[in-house]
């Protein structure tokens, strides 16, 4: 029996999201664990615990430092849900045509020509935005009036495409160089 493209694609990208829930369910069950080992260290380390000896506290501190603080910023990167993942490549090498196969939208332009010079960060977000963050380091969020993934692509195509080219549809210049575009849309195999 040979499959059909389309159902080959649905396939694999089933597989993917059950890959993806696999790695999200593991990190959730050890970050989980995590937390409560730190929170039984700072128990155990807690000045006020008649079972420490004076001795120990001051040789645990002279080891570690404020055991609290060091605990304190673990915690931080525990609670820290995000998770980079970087696409890189040769120039037309079809990082963007990845990404929207990852993403299941159309969201960034696509060409065999060079065309997305800017770096784009892609957040899983309930609500759908974007956010330009120039040379001075300033974001700016654009206004979406529509939140479909076309008018979105619109929205985008100044900021994403090489001016002048076949996508860079406006024609103008774009002056102004930006750092990164954060485009912030419901990916359910993000969560």
């Amino acid at each position: 029996m040979v499959l059909s493209q389309s159902h080959s694609e649905n396939f694999c990208k089933e597989q993917t999201a059950n890959l993806f829930e696999k790695i999200t369910s593991f990190r959730k069950r050890a970050n989980k664990h995590l937390l409560e080992i730190y929170t039984d260290i700072c128990t155990f380390a807690d000045d006020k615990q008649p079972y420490l000896f004076q001795d120990l506290q001051e040789e645990i501190i002279k080891e570690f430092g404020d055991i609290k603080k060091v605990i304190e910023e673990k915690v931080e990167n525990v609670l820290d849900t995000s998770c980079p993942v970087v696409t890189a490549g040769e120039t037309s090498a079809g990082k963007s045509s990845f990404i929207n196969l990852l993403l299941g939208e159309e969201l960034l332009p696509t060409s065999v020509l060079p065309c997305t010079p800017t770096i784009c960060r892609i957040h899983n977000n309930d609500e759908k935005k974007i956010e330009v963050t120039d040379k001075s380091r300033v974001p700016k969020k654009l206004n979406l009036e529509k939140k479909d993934v076309e008018s979105v692509k619109n929205v985008l195509k100044p900021y994403l495409t090489l001016p002048g080219s076949k996508e860079d549809q406006t024609g103008m210049d774009k002056k102004e160089e930006y750092e990164f575009v954060d485009i912030y849309w419901p990916i359910p195999f993000l969560q």
